[in-house]
């Protein structure tokens, strides 16, 4: 599976969640950020994409892994003011870059 191709699915996954959500107008660009960008869609949604991608890897490609939701967001440190972490949404081609590491 190369890297379009997660893209592809990955995007198609996200839209068919969104429409499932009862979002029908979703246009998805390669620097869509889905956590951030798209209405309704948060870290418990991203779980639920990432569930269906598993299951694509396994059933098509015979790619068994585990995704973790972080897939979505990168840690960008602690703010020095609040030492709470900040999290920096990841695009889309970003999340398909993480995903086609951790399976090639």
């Amino acid at each position: 599976m190369d890297k379009e191709t997660i893209i592809e699915r990955l995007i198609d996954e996200i839209v068919r969640n969104q429409k499932l959500n009862g979002i029908h107008d979703c246009q998805l660009e390669y620097n869509t950020k889905p956590i951030g960008d798209l209405a309704m869609f948060d870290s418990l949604t991203s779980a639920e994409v990432l569930t269906e991608i598993e299951q694509i890897l396994e059933d098509e490609y015979g790619i068994e892994c585990e995704l973790d939701v972080s897939l979505f967001y990168t840690d960008k440190g602690r703010r020095a003011m609040t030492k709470k972490i900040s999290h920096r949404s990841q695009t889309i081609e970003e999340i398909a870059d993480n995903i086609y590491r951790q399976i090639s």
